[in-house]
């Protein structure tokens, strides 16, 4: 299961996914795509009328009732969680990305166990992957990731997957949900994910082929690539995405 978060107005950024790893067909494999959006308090605004309008014709999009902001990416991240975990359950993994990734889901079910449930390692069955972070919290006055001592007074964030992509086993989608529910909220969604594992006693596995940024593009640099962040020209991630998964069938 693809979870892919998105902003409202961002359009182009969908139908380049629909035209590359959104439309990957895995032998073997079902490999189903959403897209999860706020809204903007707007009911009858021109882009809420052209959601409606691309929600009639590609019947992928999930639409919440939150305003979509920066800030709110941890009630986003949340609600989808809860989405998946009522409507999707069996699926063996999720990947939550963001809407301007480089994603090769081929390369993906390469590097994971066929079935998480069939290892005997627990922590493959709670399976929490992408690029870790160990990190300490900003206390500069003015910096955008700002947190006071009030709003959290440790020196050092637990380990955390950095938000542009990562991947749970089911088991590890459910535990972290449900632990959710009991972990106060928290602003920014990648570290409340680590603050939550945490709590429930899964550990953040570091997977290399993950970048939280834009990985220069050779076929080479890309050949074990699963996620780059930074694809905000379509057609360079259409290029991109072509050139190193062309030899892959596409319906």
């Amino acid at each position: 299961m693809i979870v892919v978060k998105s902003a409202m107005a961002h359009f182009d950024h969908r139908d380049t996914i629909r035209k590359t790893y959104g439309n990957e067909d895995i032998p073997g494999r079902t490999v189903k795509i959403l897209f999860f959006l706020g809204v903007d308090g707007k009911p009858k605004s021109d882009v809420q009328r052209q959601i409606d309008q691309e929600m009639a014709d590609f019947h992928d999009i999930i639409q919440m009732d939150f305003i979509d902001y920066y800030y709110n990416n941890t009630i986003k991240t949340m609600m989808s969680f809860r989405w998946v975990y009522e409507h999707c359950s069996h699926a063996d993994y999720y990947l939550f990305t963001d809407d301007d990734m480089y994603i090769s889901v081929n390369k993906l079910l390469d590097h994971l166990p066929d079935r998480p449930e069939a290892s005997s390692k627990l922590q493959e069955d709670l399976l929490f992957t992408g690029y870790v972070f160990h990190s300490a919290p900003q206390r500069f006055r003015f910096s955008k990731w700002r947190v006071s001592l009030e709003e959290y007074r440790w020196d050092r964030w637990p380990d955390y997957v950095t938000a542009g992509a990562y991947v749970l086993s089911n088991k590890a989608l459910r535990v972290m949900y449900i632990g959710s529910l009991f972990v106060k909220h928290f602003r920014f969604d990648d570290i409340y994910l680590g603050i939550v594992a945490k709590k429930v006693g899964i550990t953040p596995e570091h997977c290399p082929h993950f970048y939280f940024y834009k990985k220069d593009f050779s076929p080479d640099a890309y050949e074990d690539v699963i996620a780059s962040h930074g694809y905000h020209d379509h057609d360079e991630l259409i290029r991109v995405w072509h050139e190193m998964n062309s030899k892959y069938f596409m319906r």
